[in-house]
């Protein structure tokens, strides 16, 4: 199975997201980043005019993007990864940002092992999840999750299970809940559709 994220298994990322004012205005960025650093992998935000930025080792500055807010940026370094049985070719990539309450980089662990065990302890593991890649912000203030999905579909779909905040949650057991109400991160957090610059998806 061919991922959607390059260098999948490396150690450092940095990651950009930037919001723009149209859709026209992120695609003469998307053209500009390319034609600037080929390293970086590019990603269209499927429900809003936002474009995302992959570096993996070794990390190139910060690309200067026009016409942007930038919305945010991380350094972070992988904790844990983890993959479904089924091989599927993935759609979709979903960036989870959670922040927590304050920097800690024991919590940012901790917060992941949670996760980890609630997909471990599902015995069906939600429908169209491929991979899921953590990865630690340095500051010890977020933790970002890189997932792999078949679908933007198969992701909203299985939002629907559990009922949790405004984003929904993939899982109702007991251990989703424990991930969702840990006591070190902030019910705040982000969850972002993505597909590969310029690849034609059914959202």
């Amino acid at each position: 199975m061919t991922g959607l994220i390059g260098a999948s298994d490396a150690e450092t990322v940095r990651i950009w997201r930037w919001v723009f004012p149209n859709a026209a205005n992120r695609s003469a960025a998307a053209r500009n980043v390319i034609g600037t650093d080929s390293r970086l992998q590019l990603f269209d935000d499927l429900d809003a005019p936002a474009l995302l930025a992959i570096a993996w080792e070794p990390c190139p500055e910060a690309p200067h993007v026009h016409n942007a807010e930038l919305a945010w940026s991380a350094d972070a370094q992988r904790i844990a990864s983890w993959r479904a049985e089924r091989s599927e070719a993935p759609g979709c990539l979903v960036v989870v940002r959670q922040p927590l309450k304050a920097p800690d980089p024991a919590a940012q662990r901790d917060w992941v092992s949670t996760v980890l065990r609630a997909l471990d302890g599902d015995a069906t593991p939600p429908e169209g999840l491929l991979t899921a890649n953590f990865f630690a912000g340095r500051d010890g203030a977020s933790v970002y999750n890189l997932a792999e999905w078949t679908s933007a579909e198969a992701h909203r779909t299985a939002l629907t299970i559990g009922r949790h905040g405004p984003h929904g949650s993939i899982g109702s057991s007991d251990l989703w809940r424990a991930a969702r109400e840990h006591p070190a991160i902030t019910a705040e957090h982000e969850v972002r559709r993505y597909a590969r610059h310029g690849a034609l998806v059914s959202a």
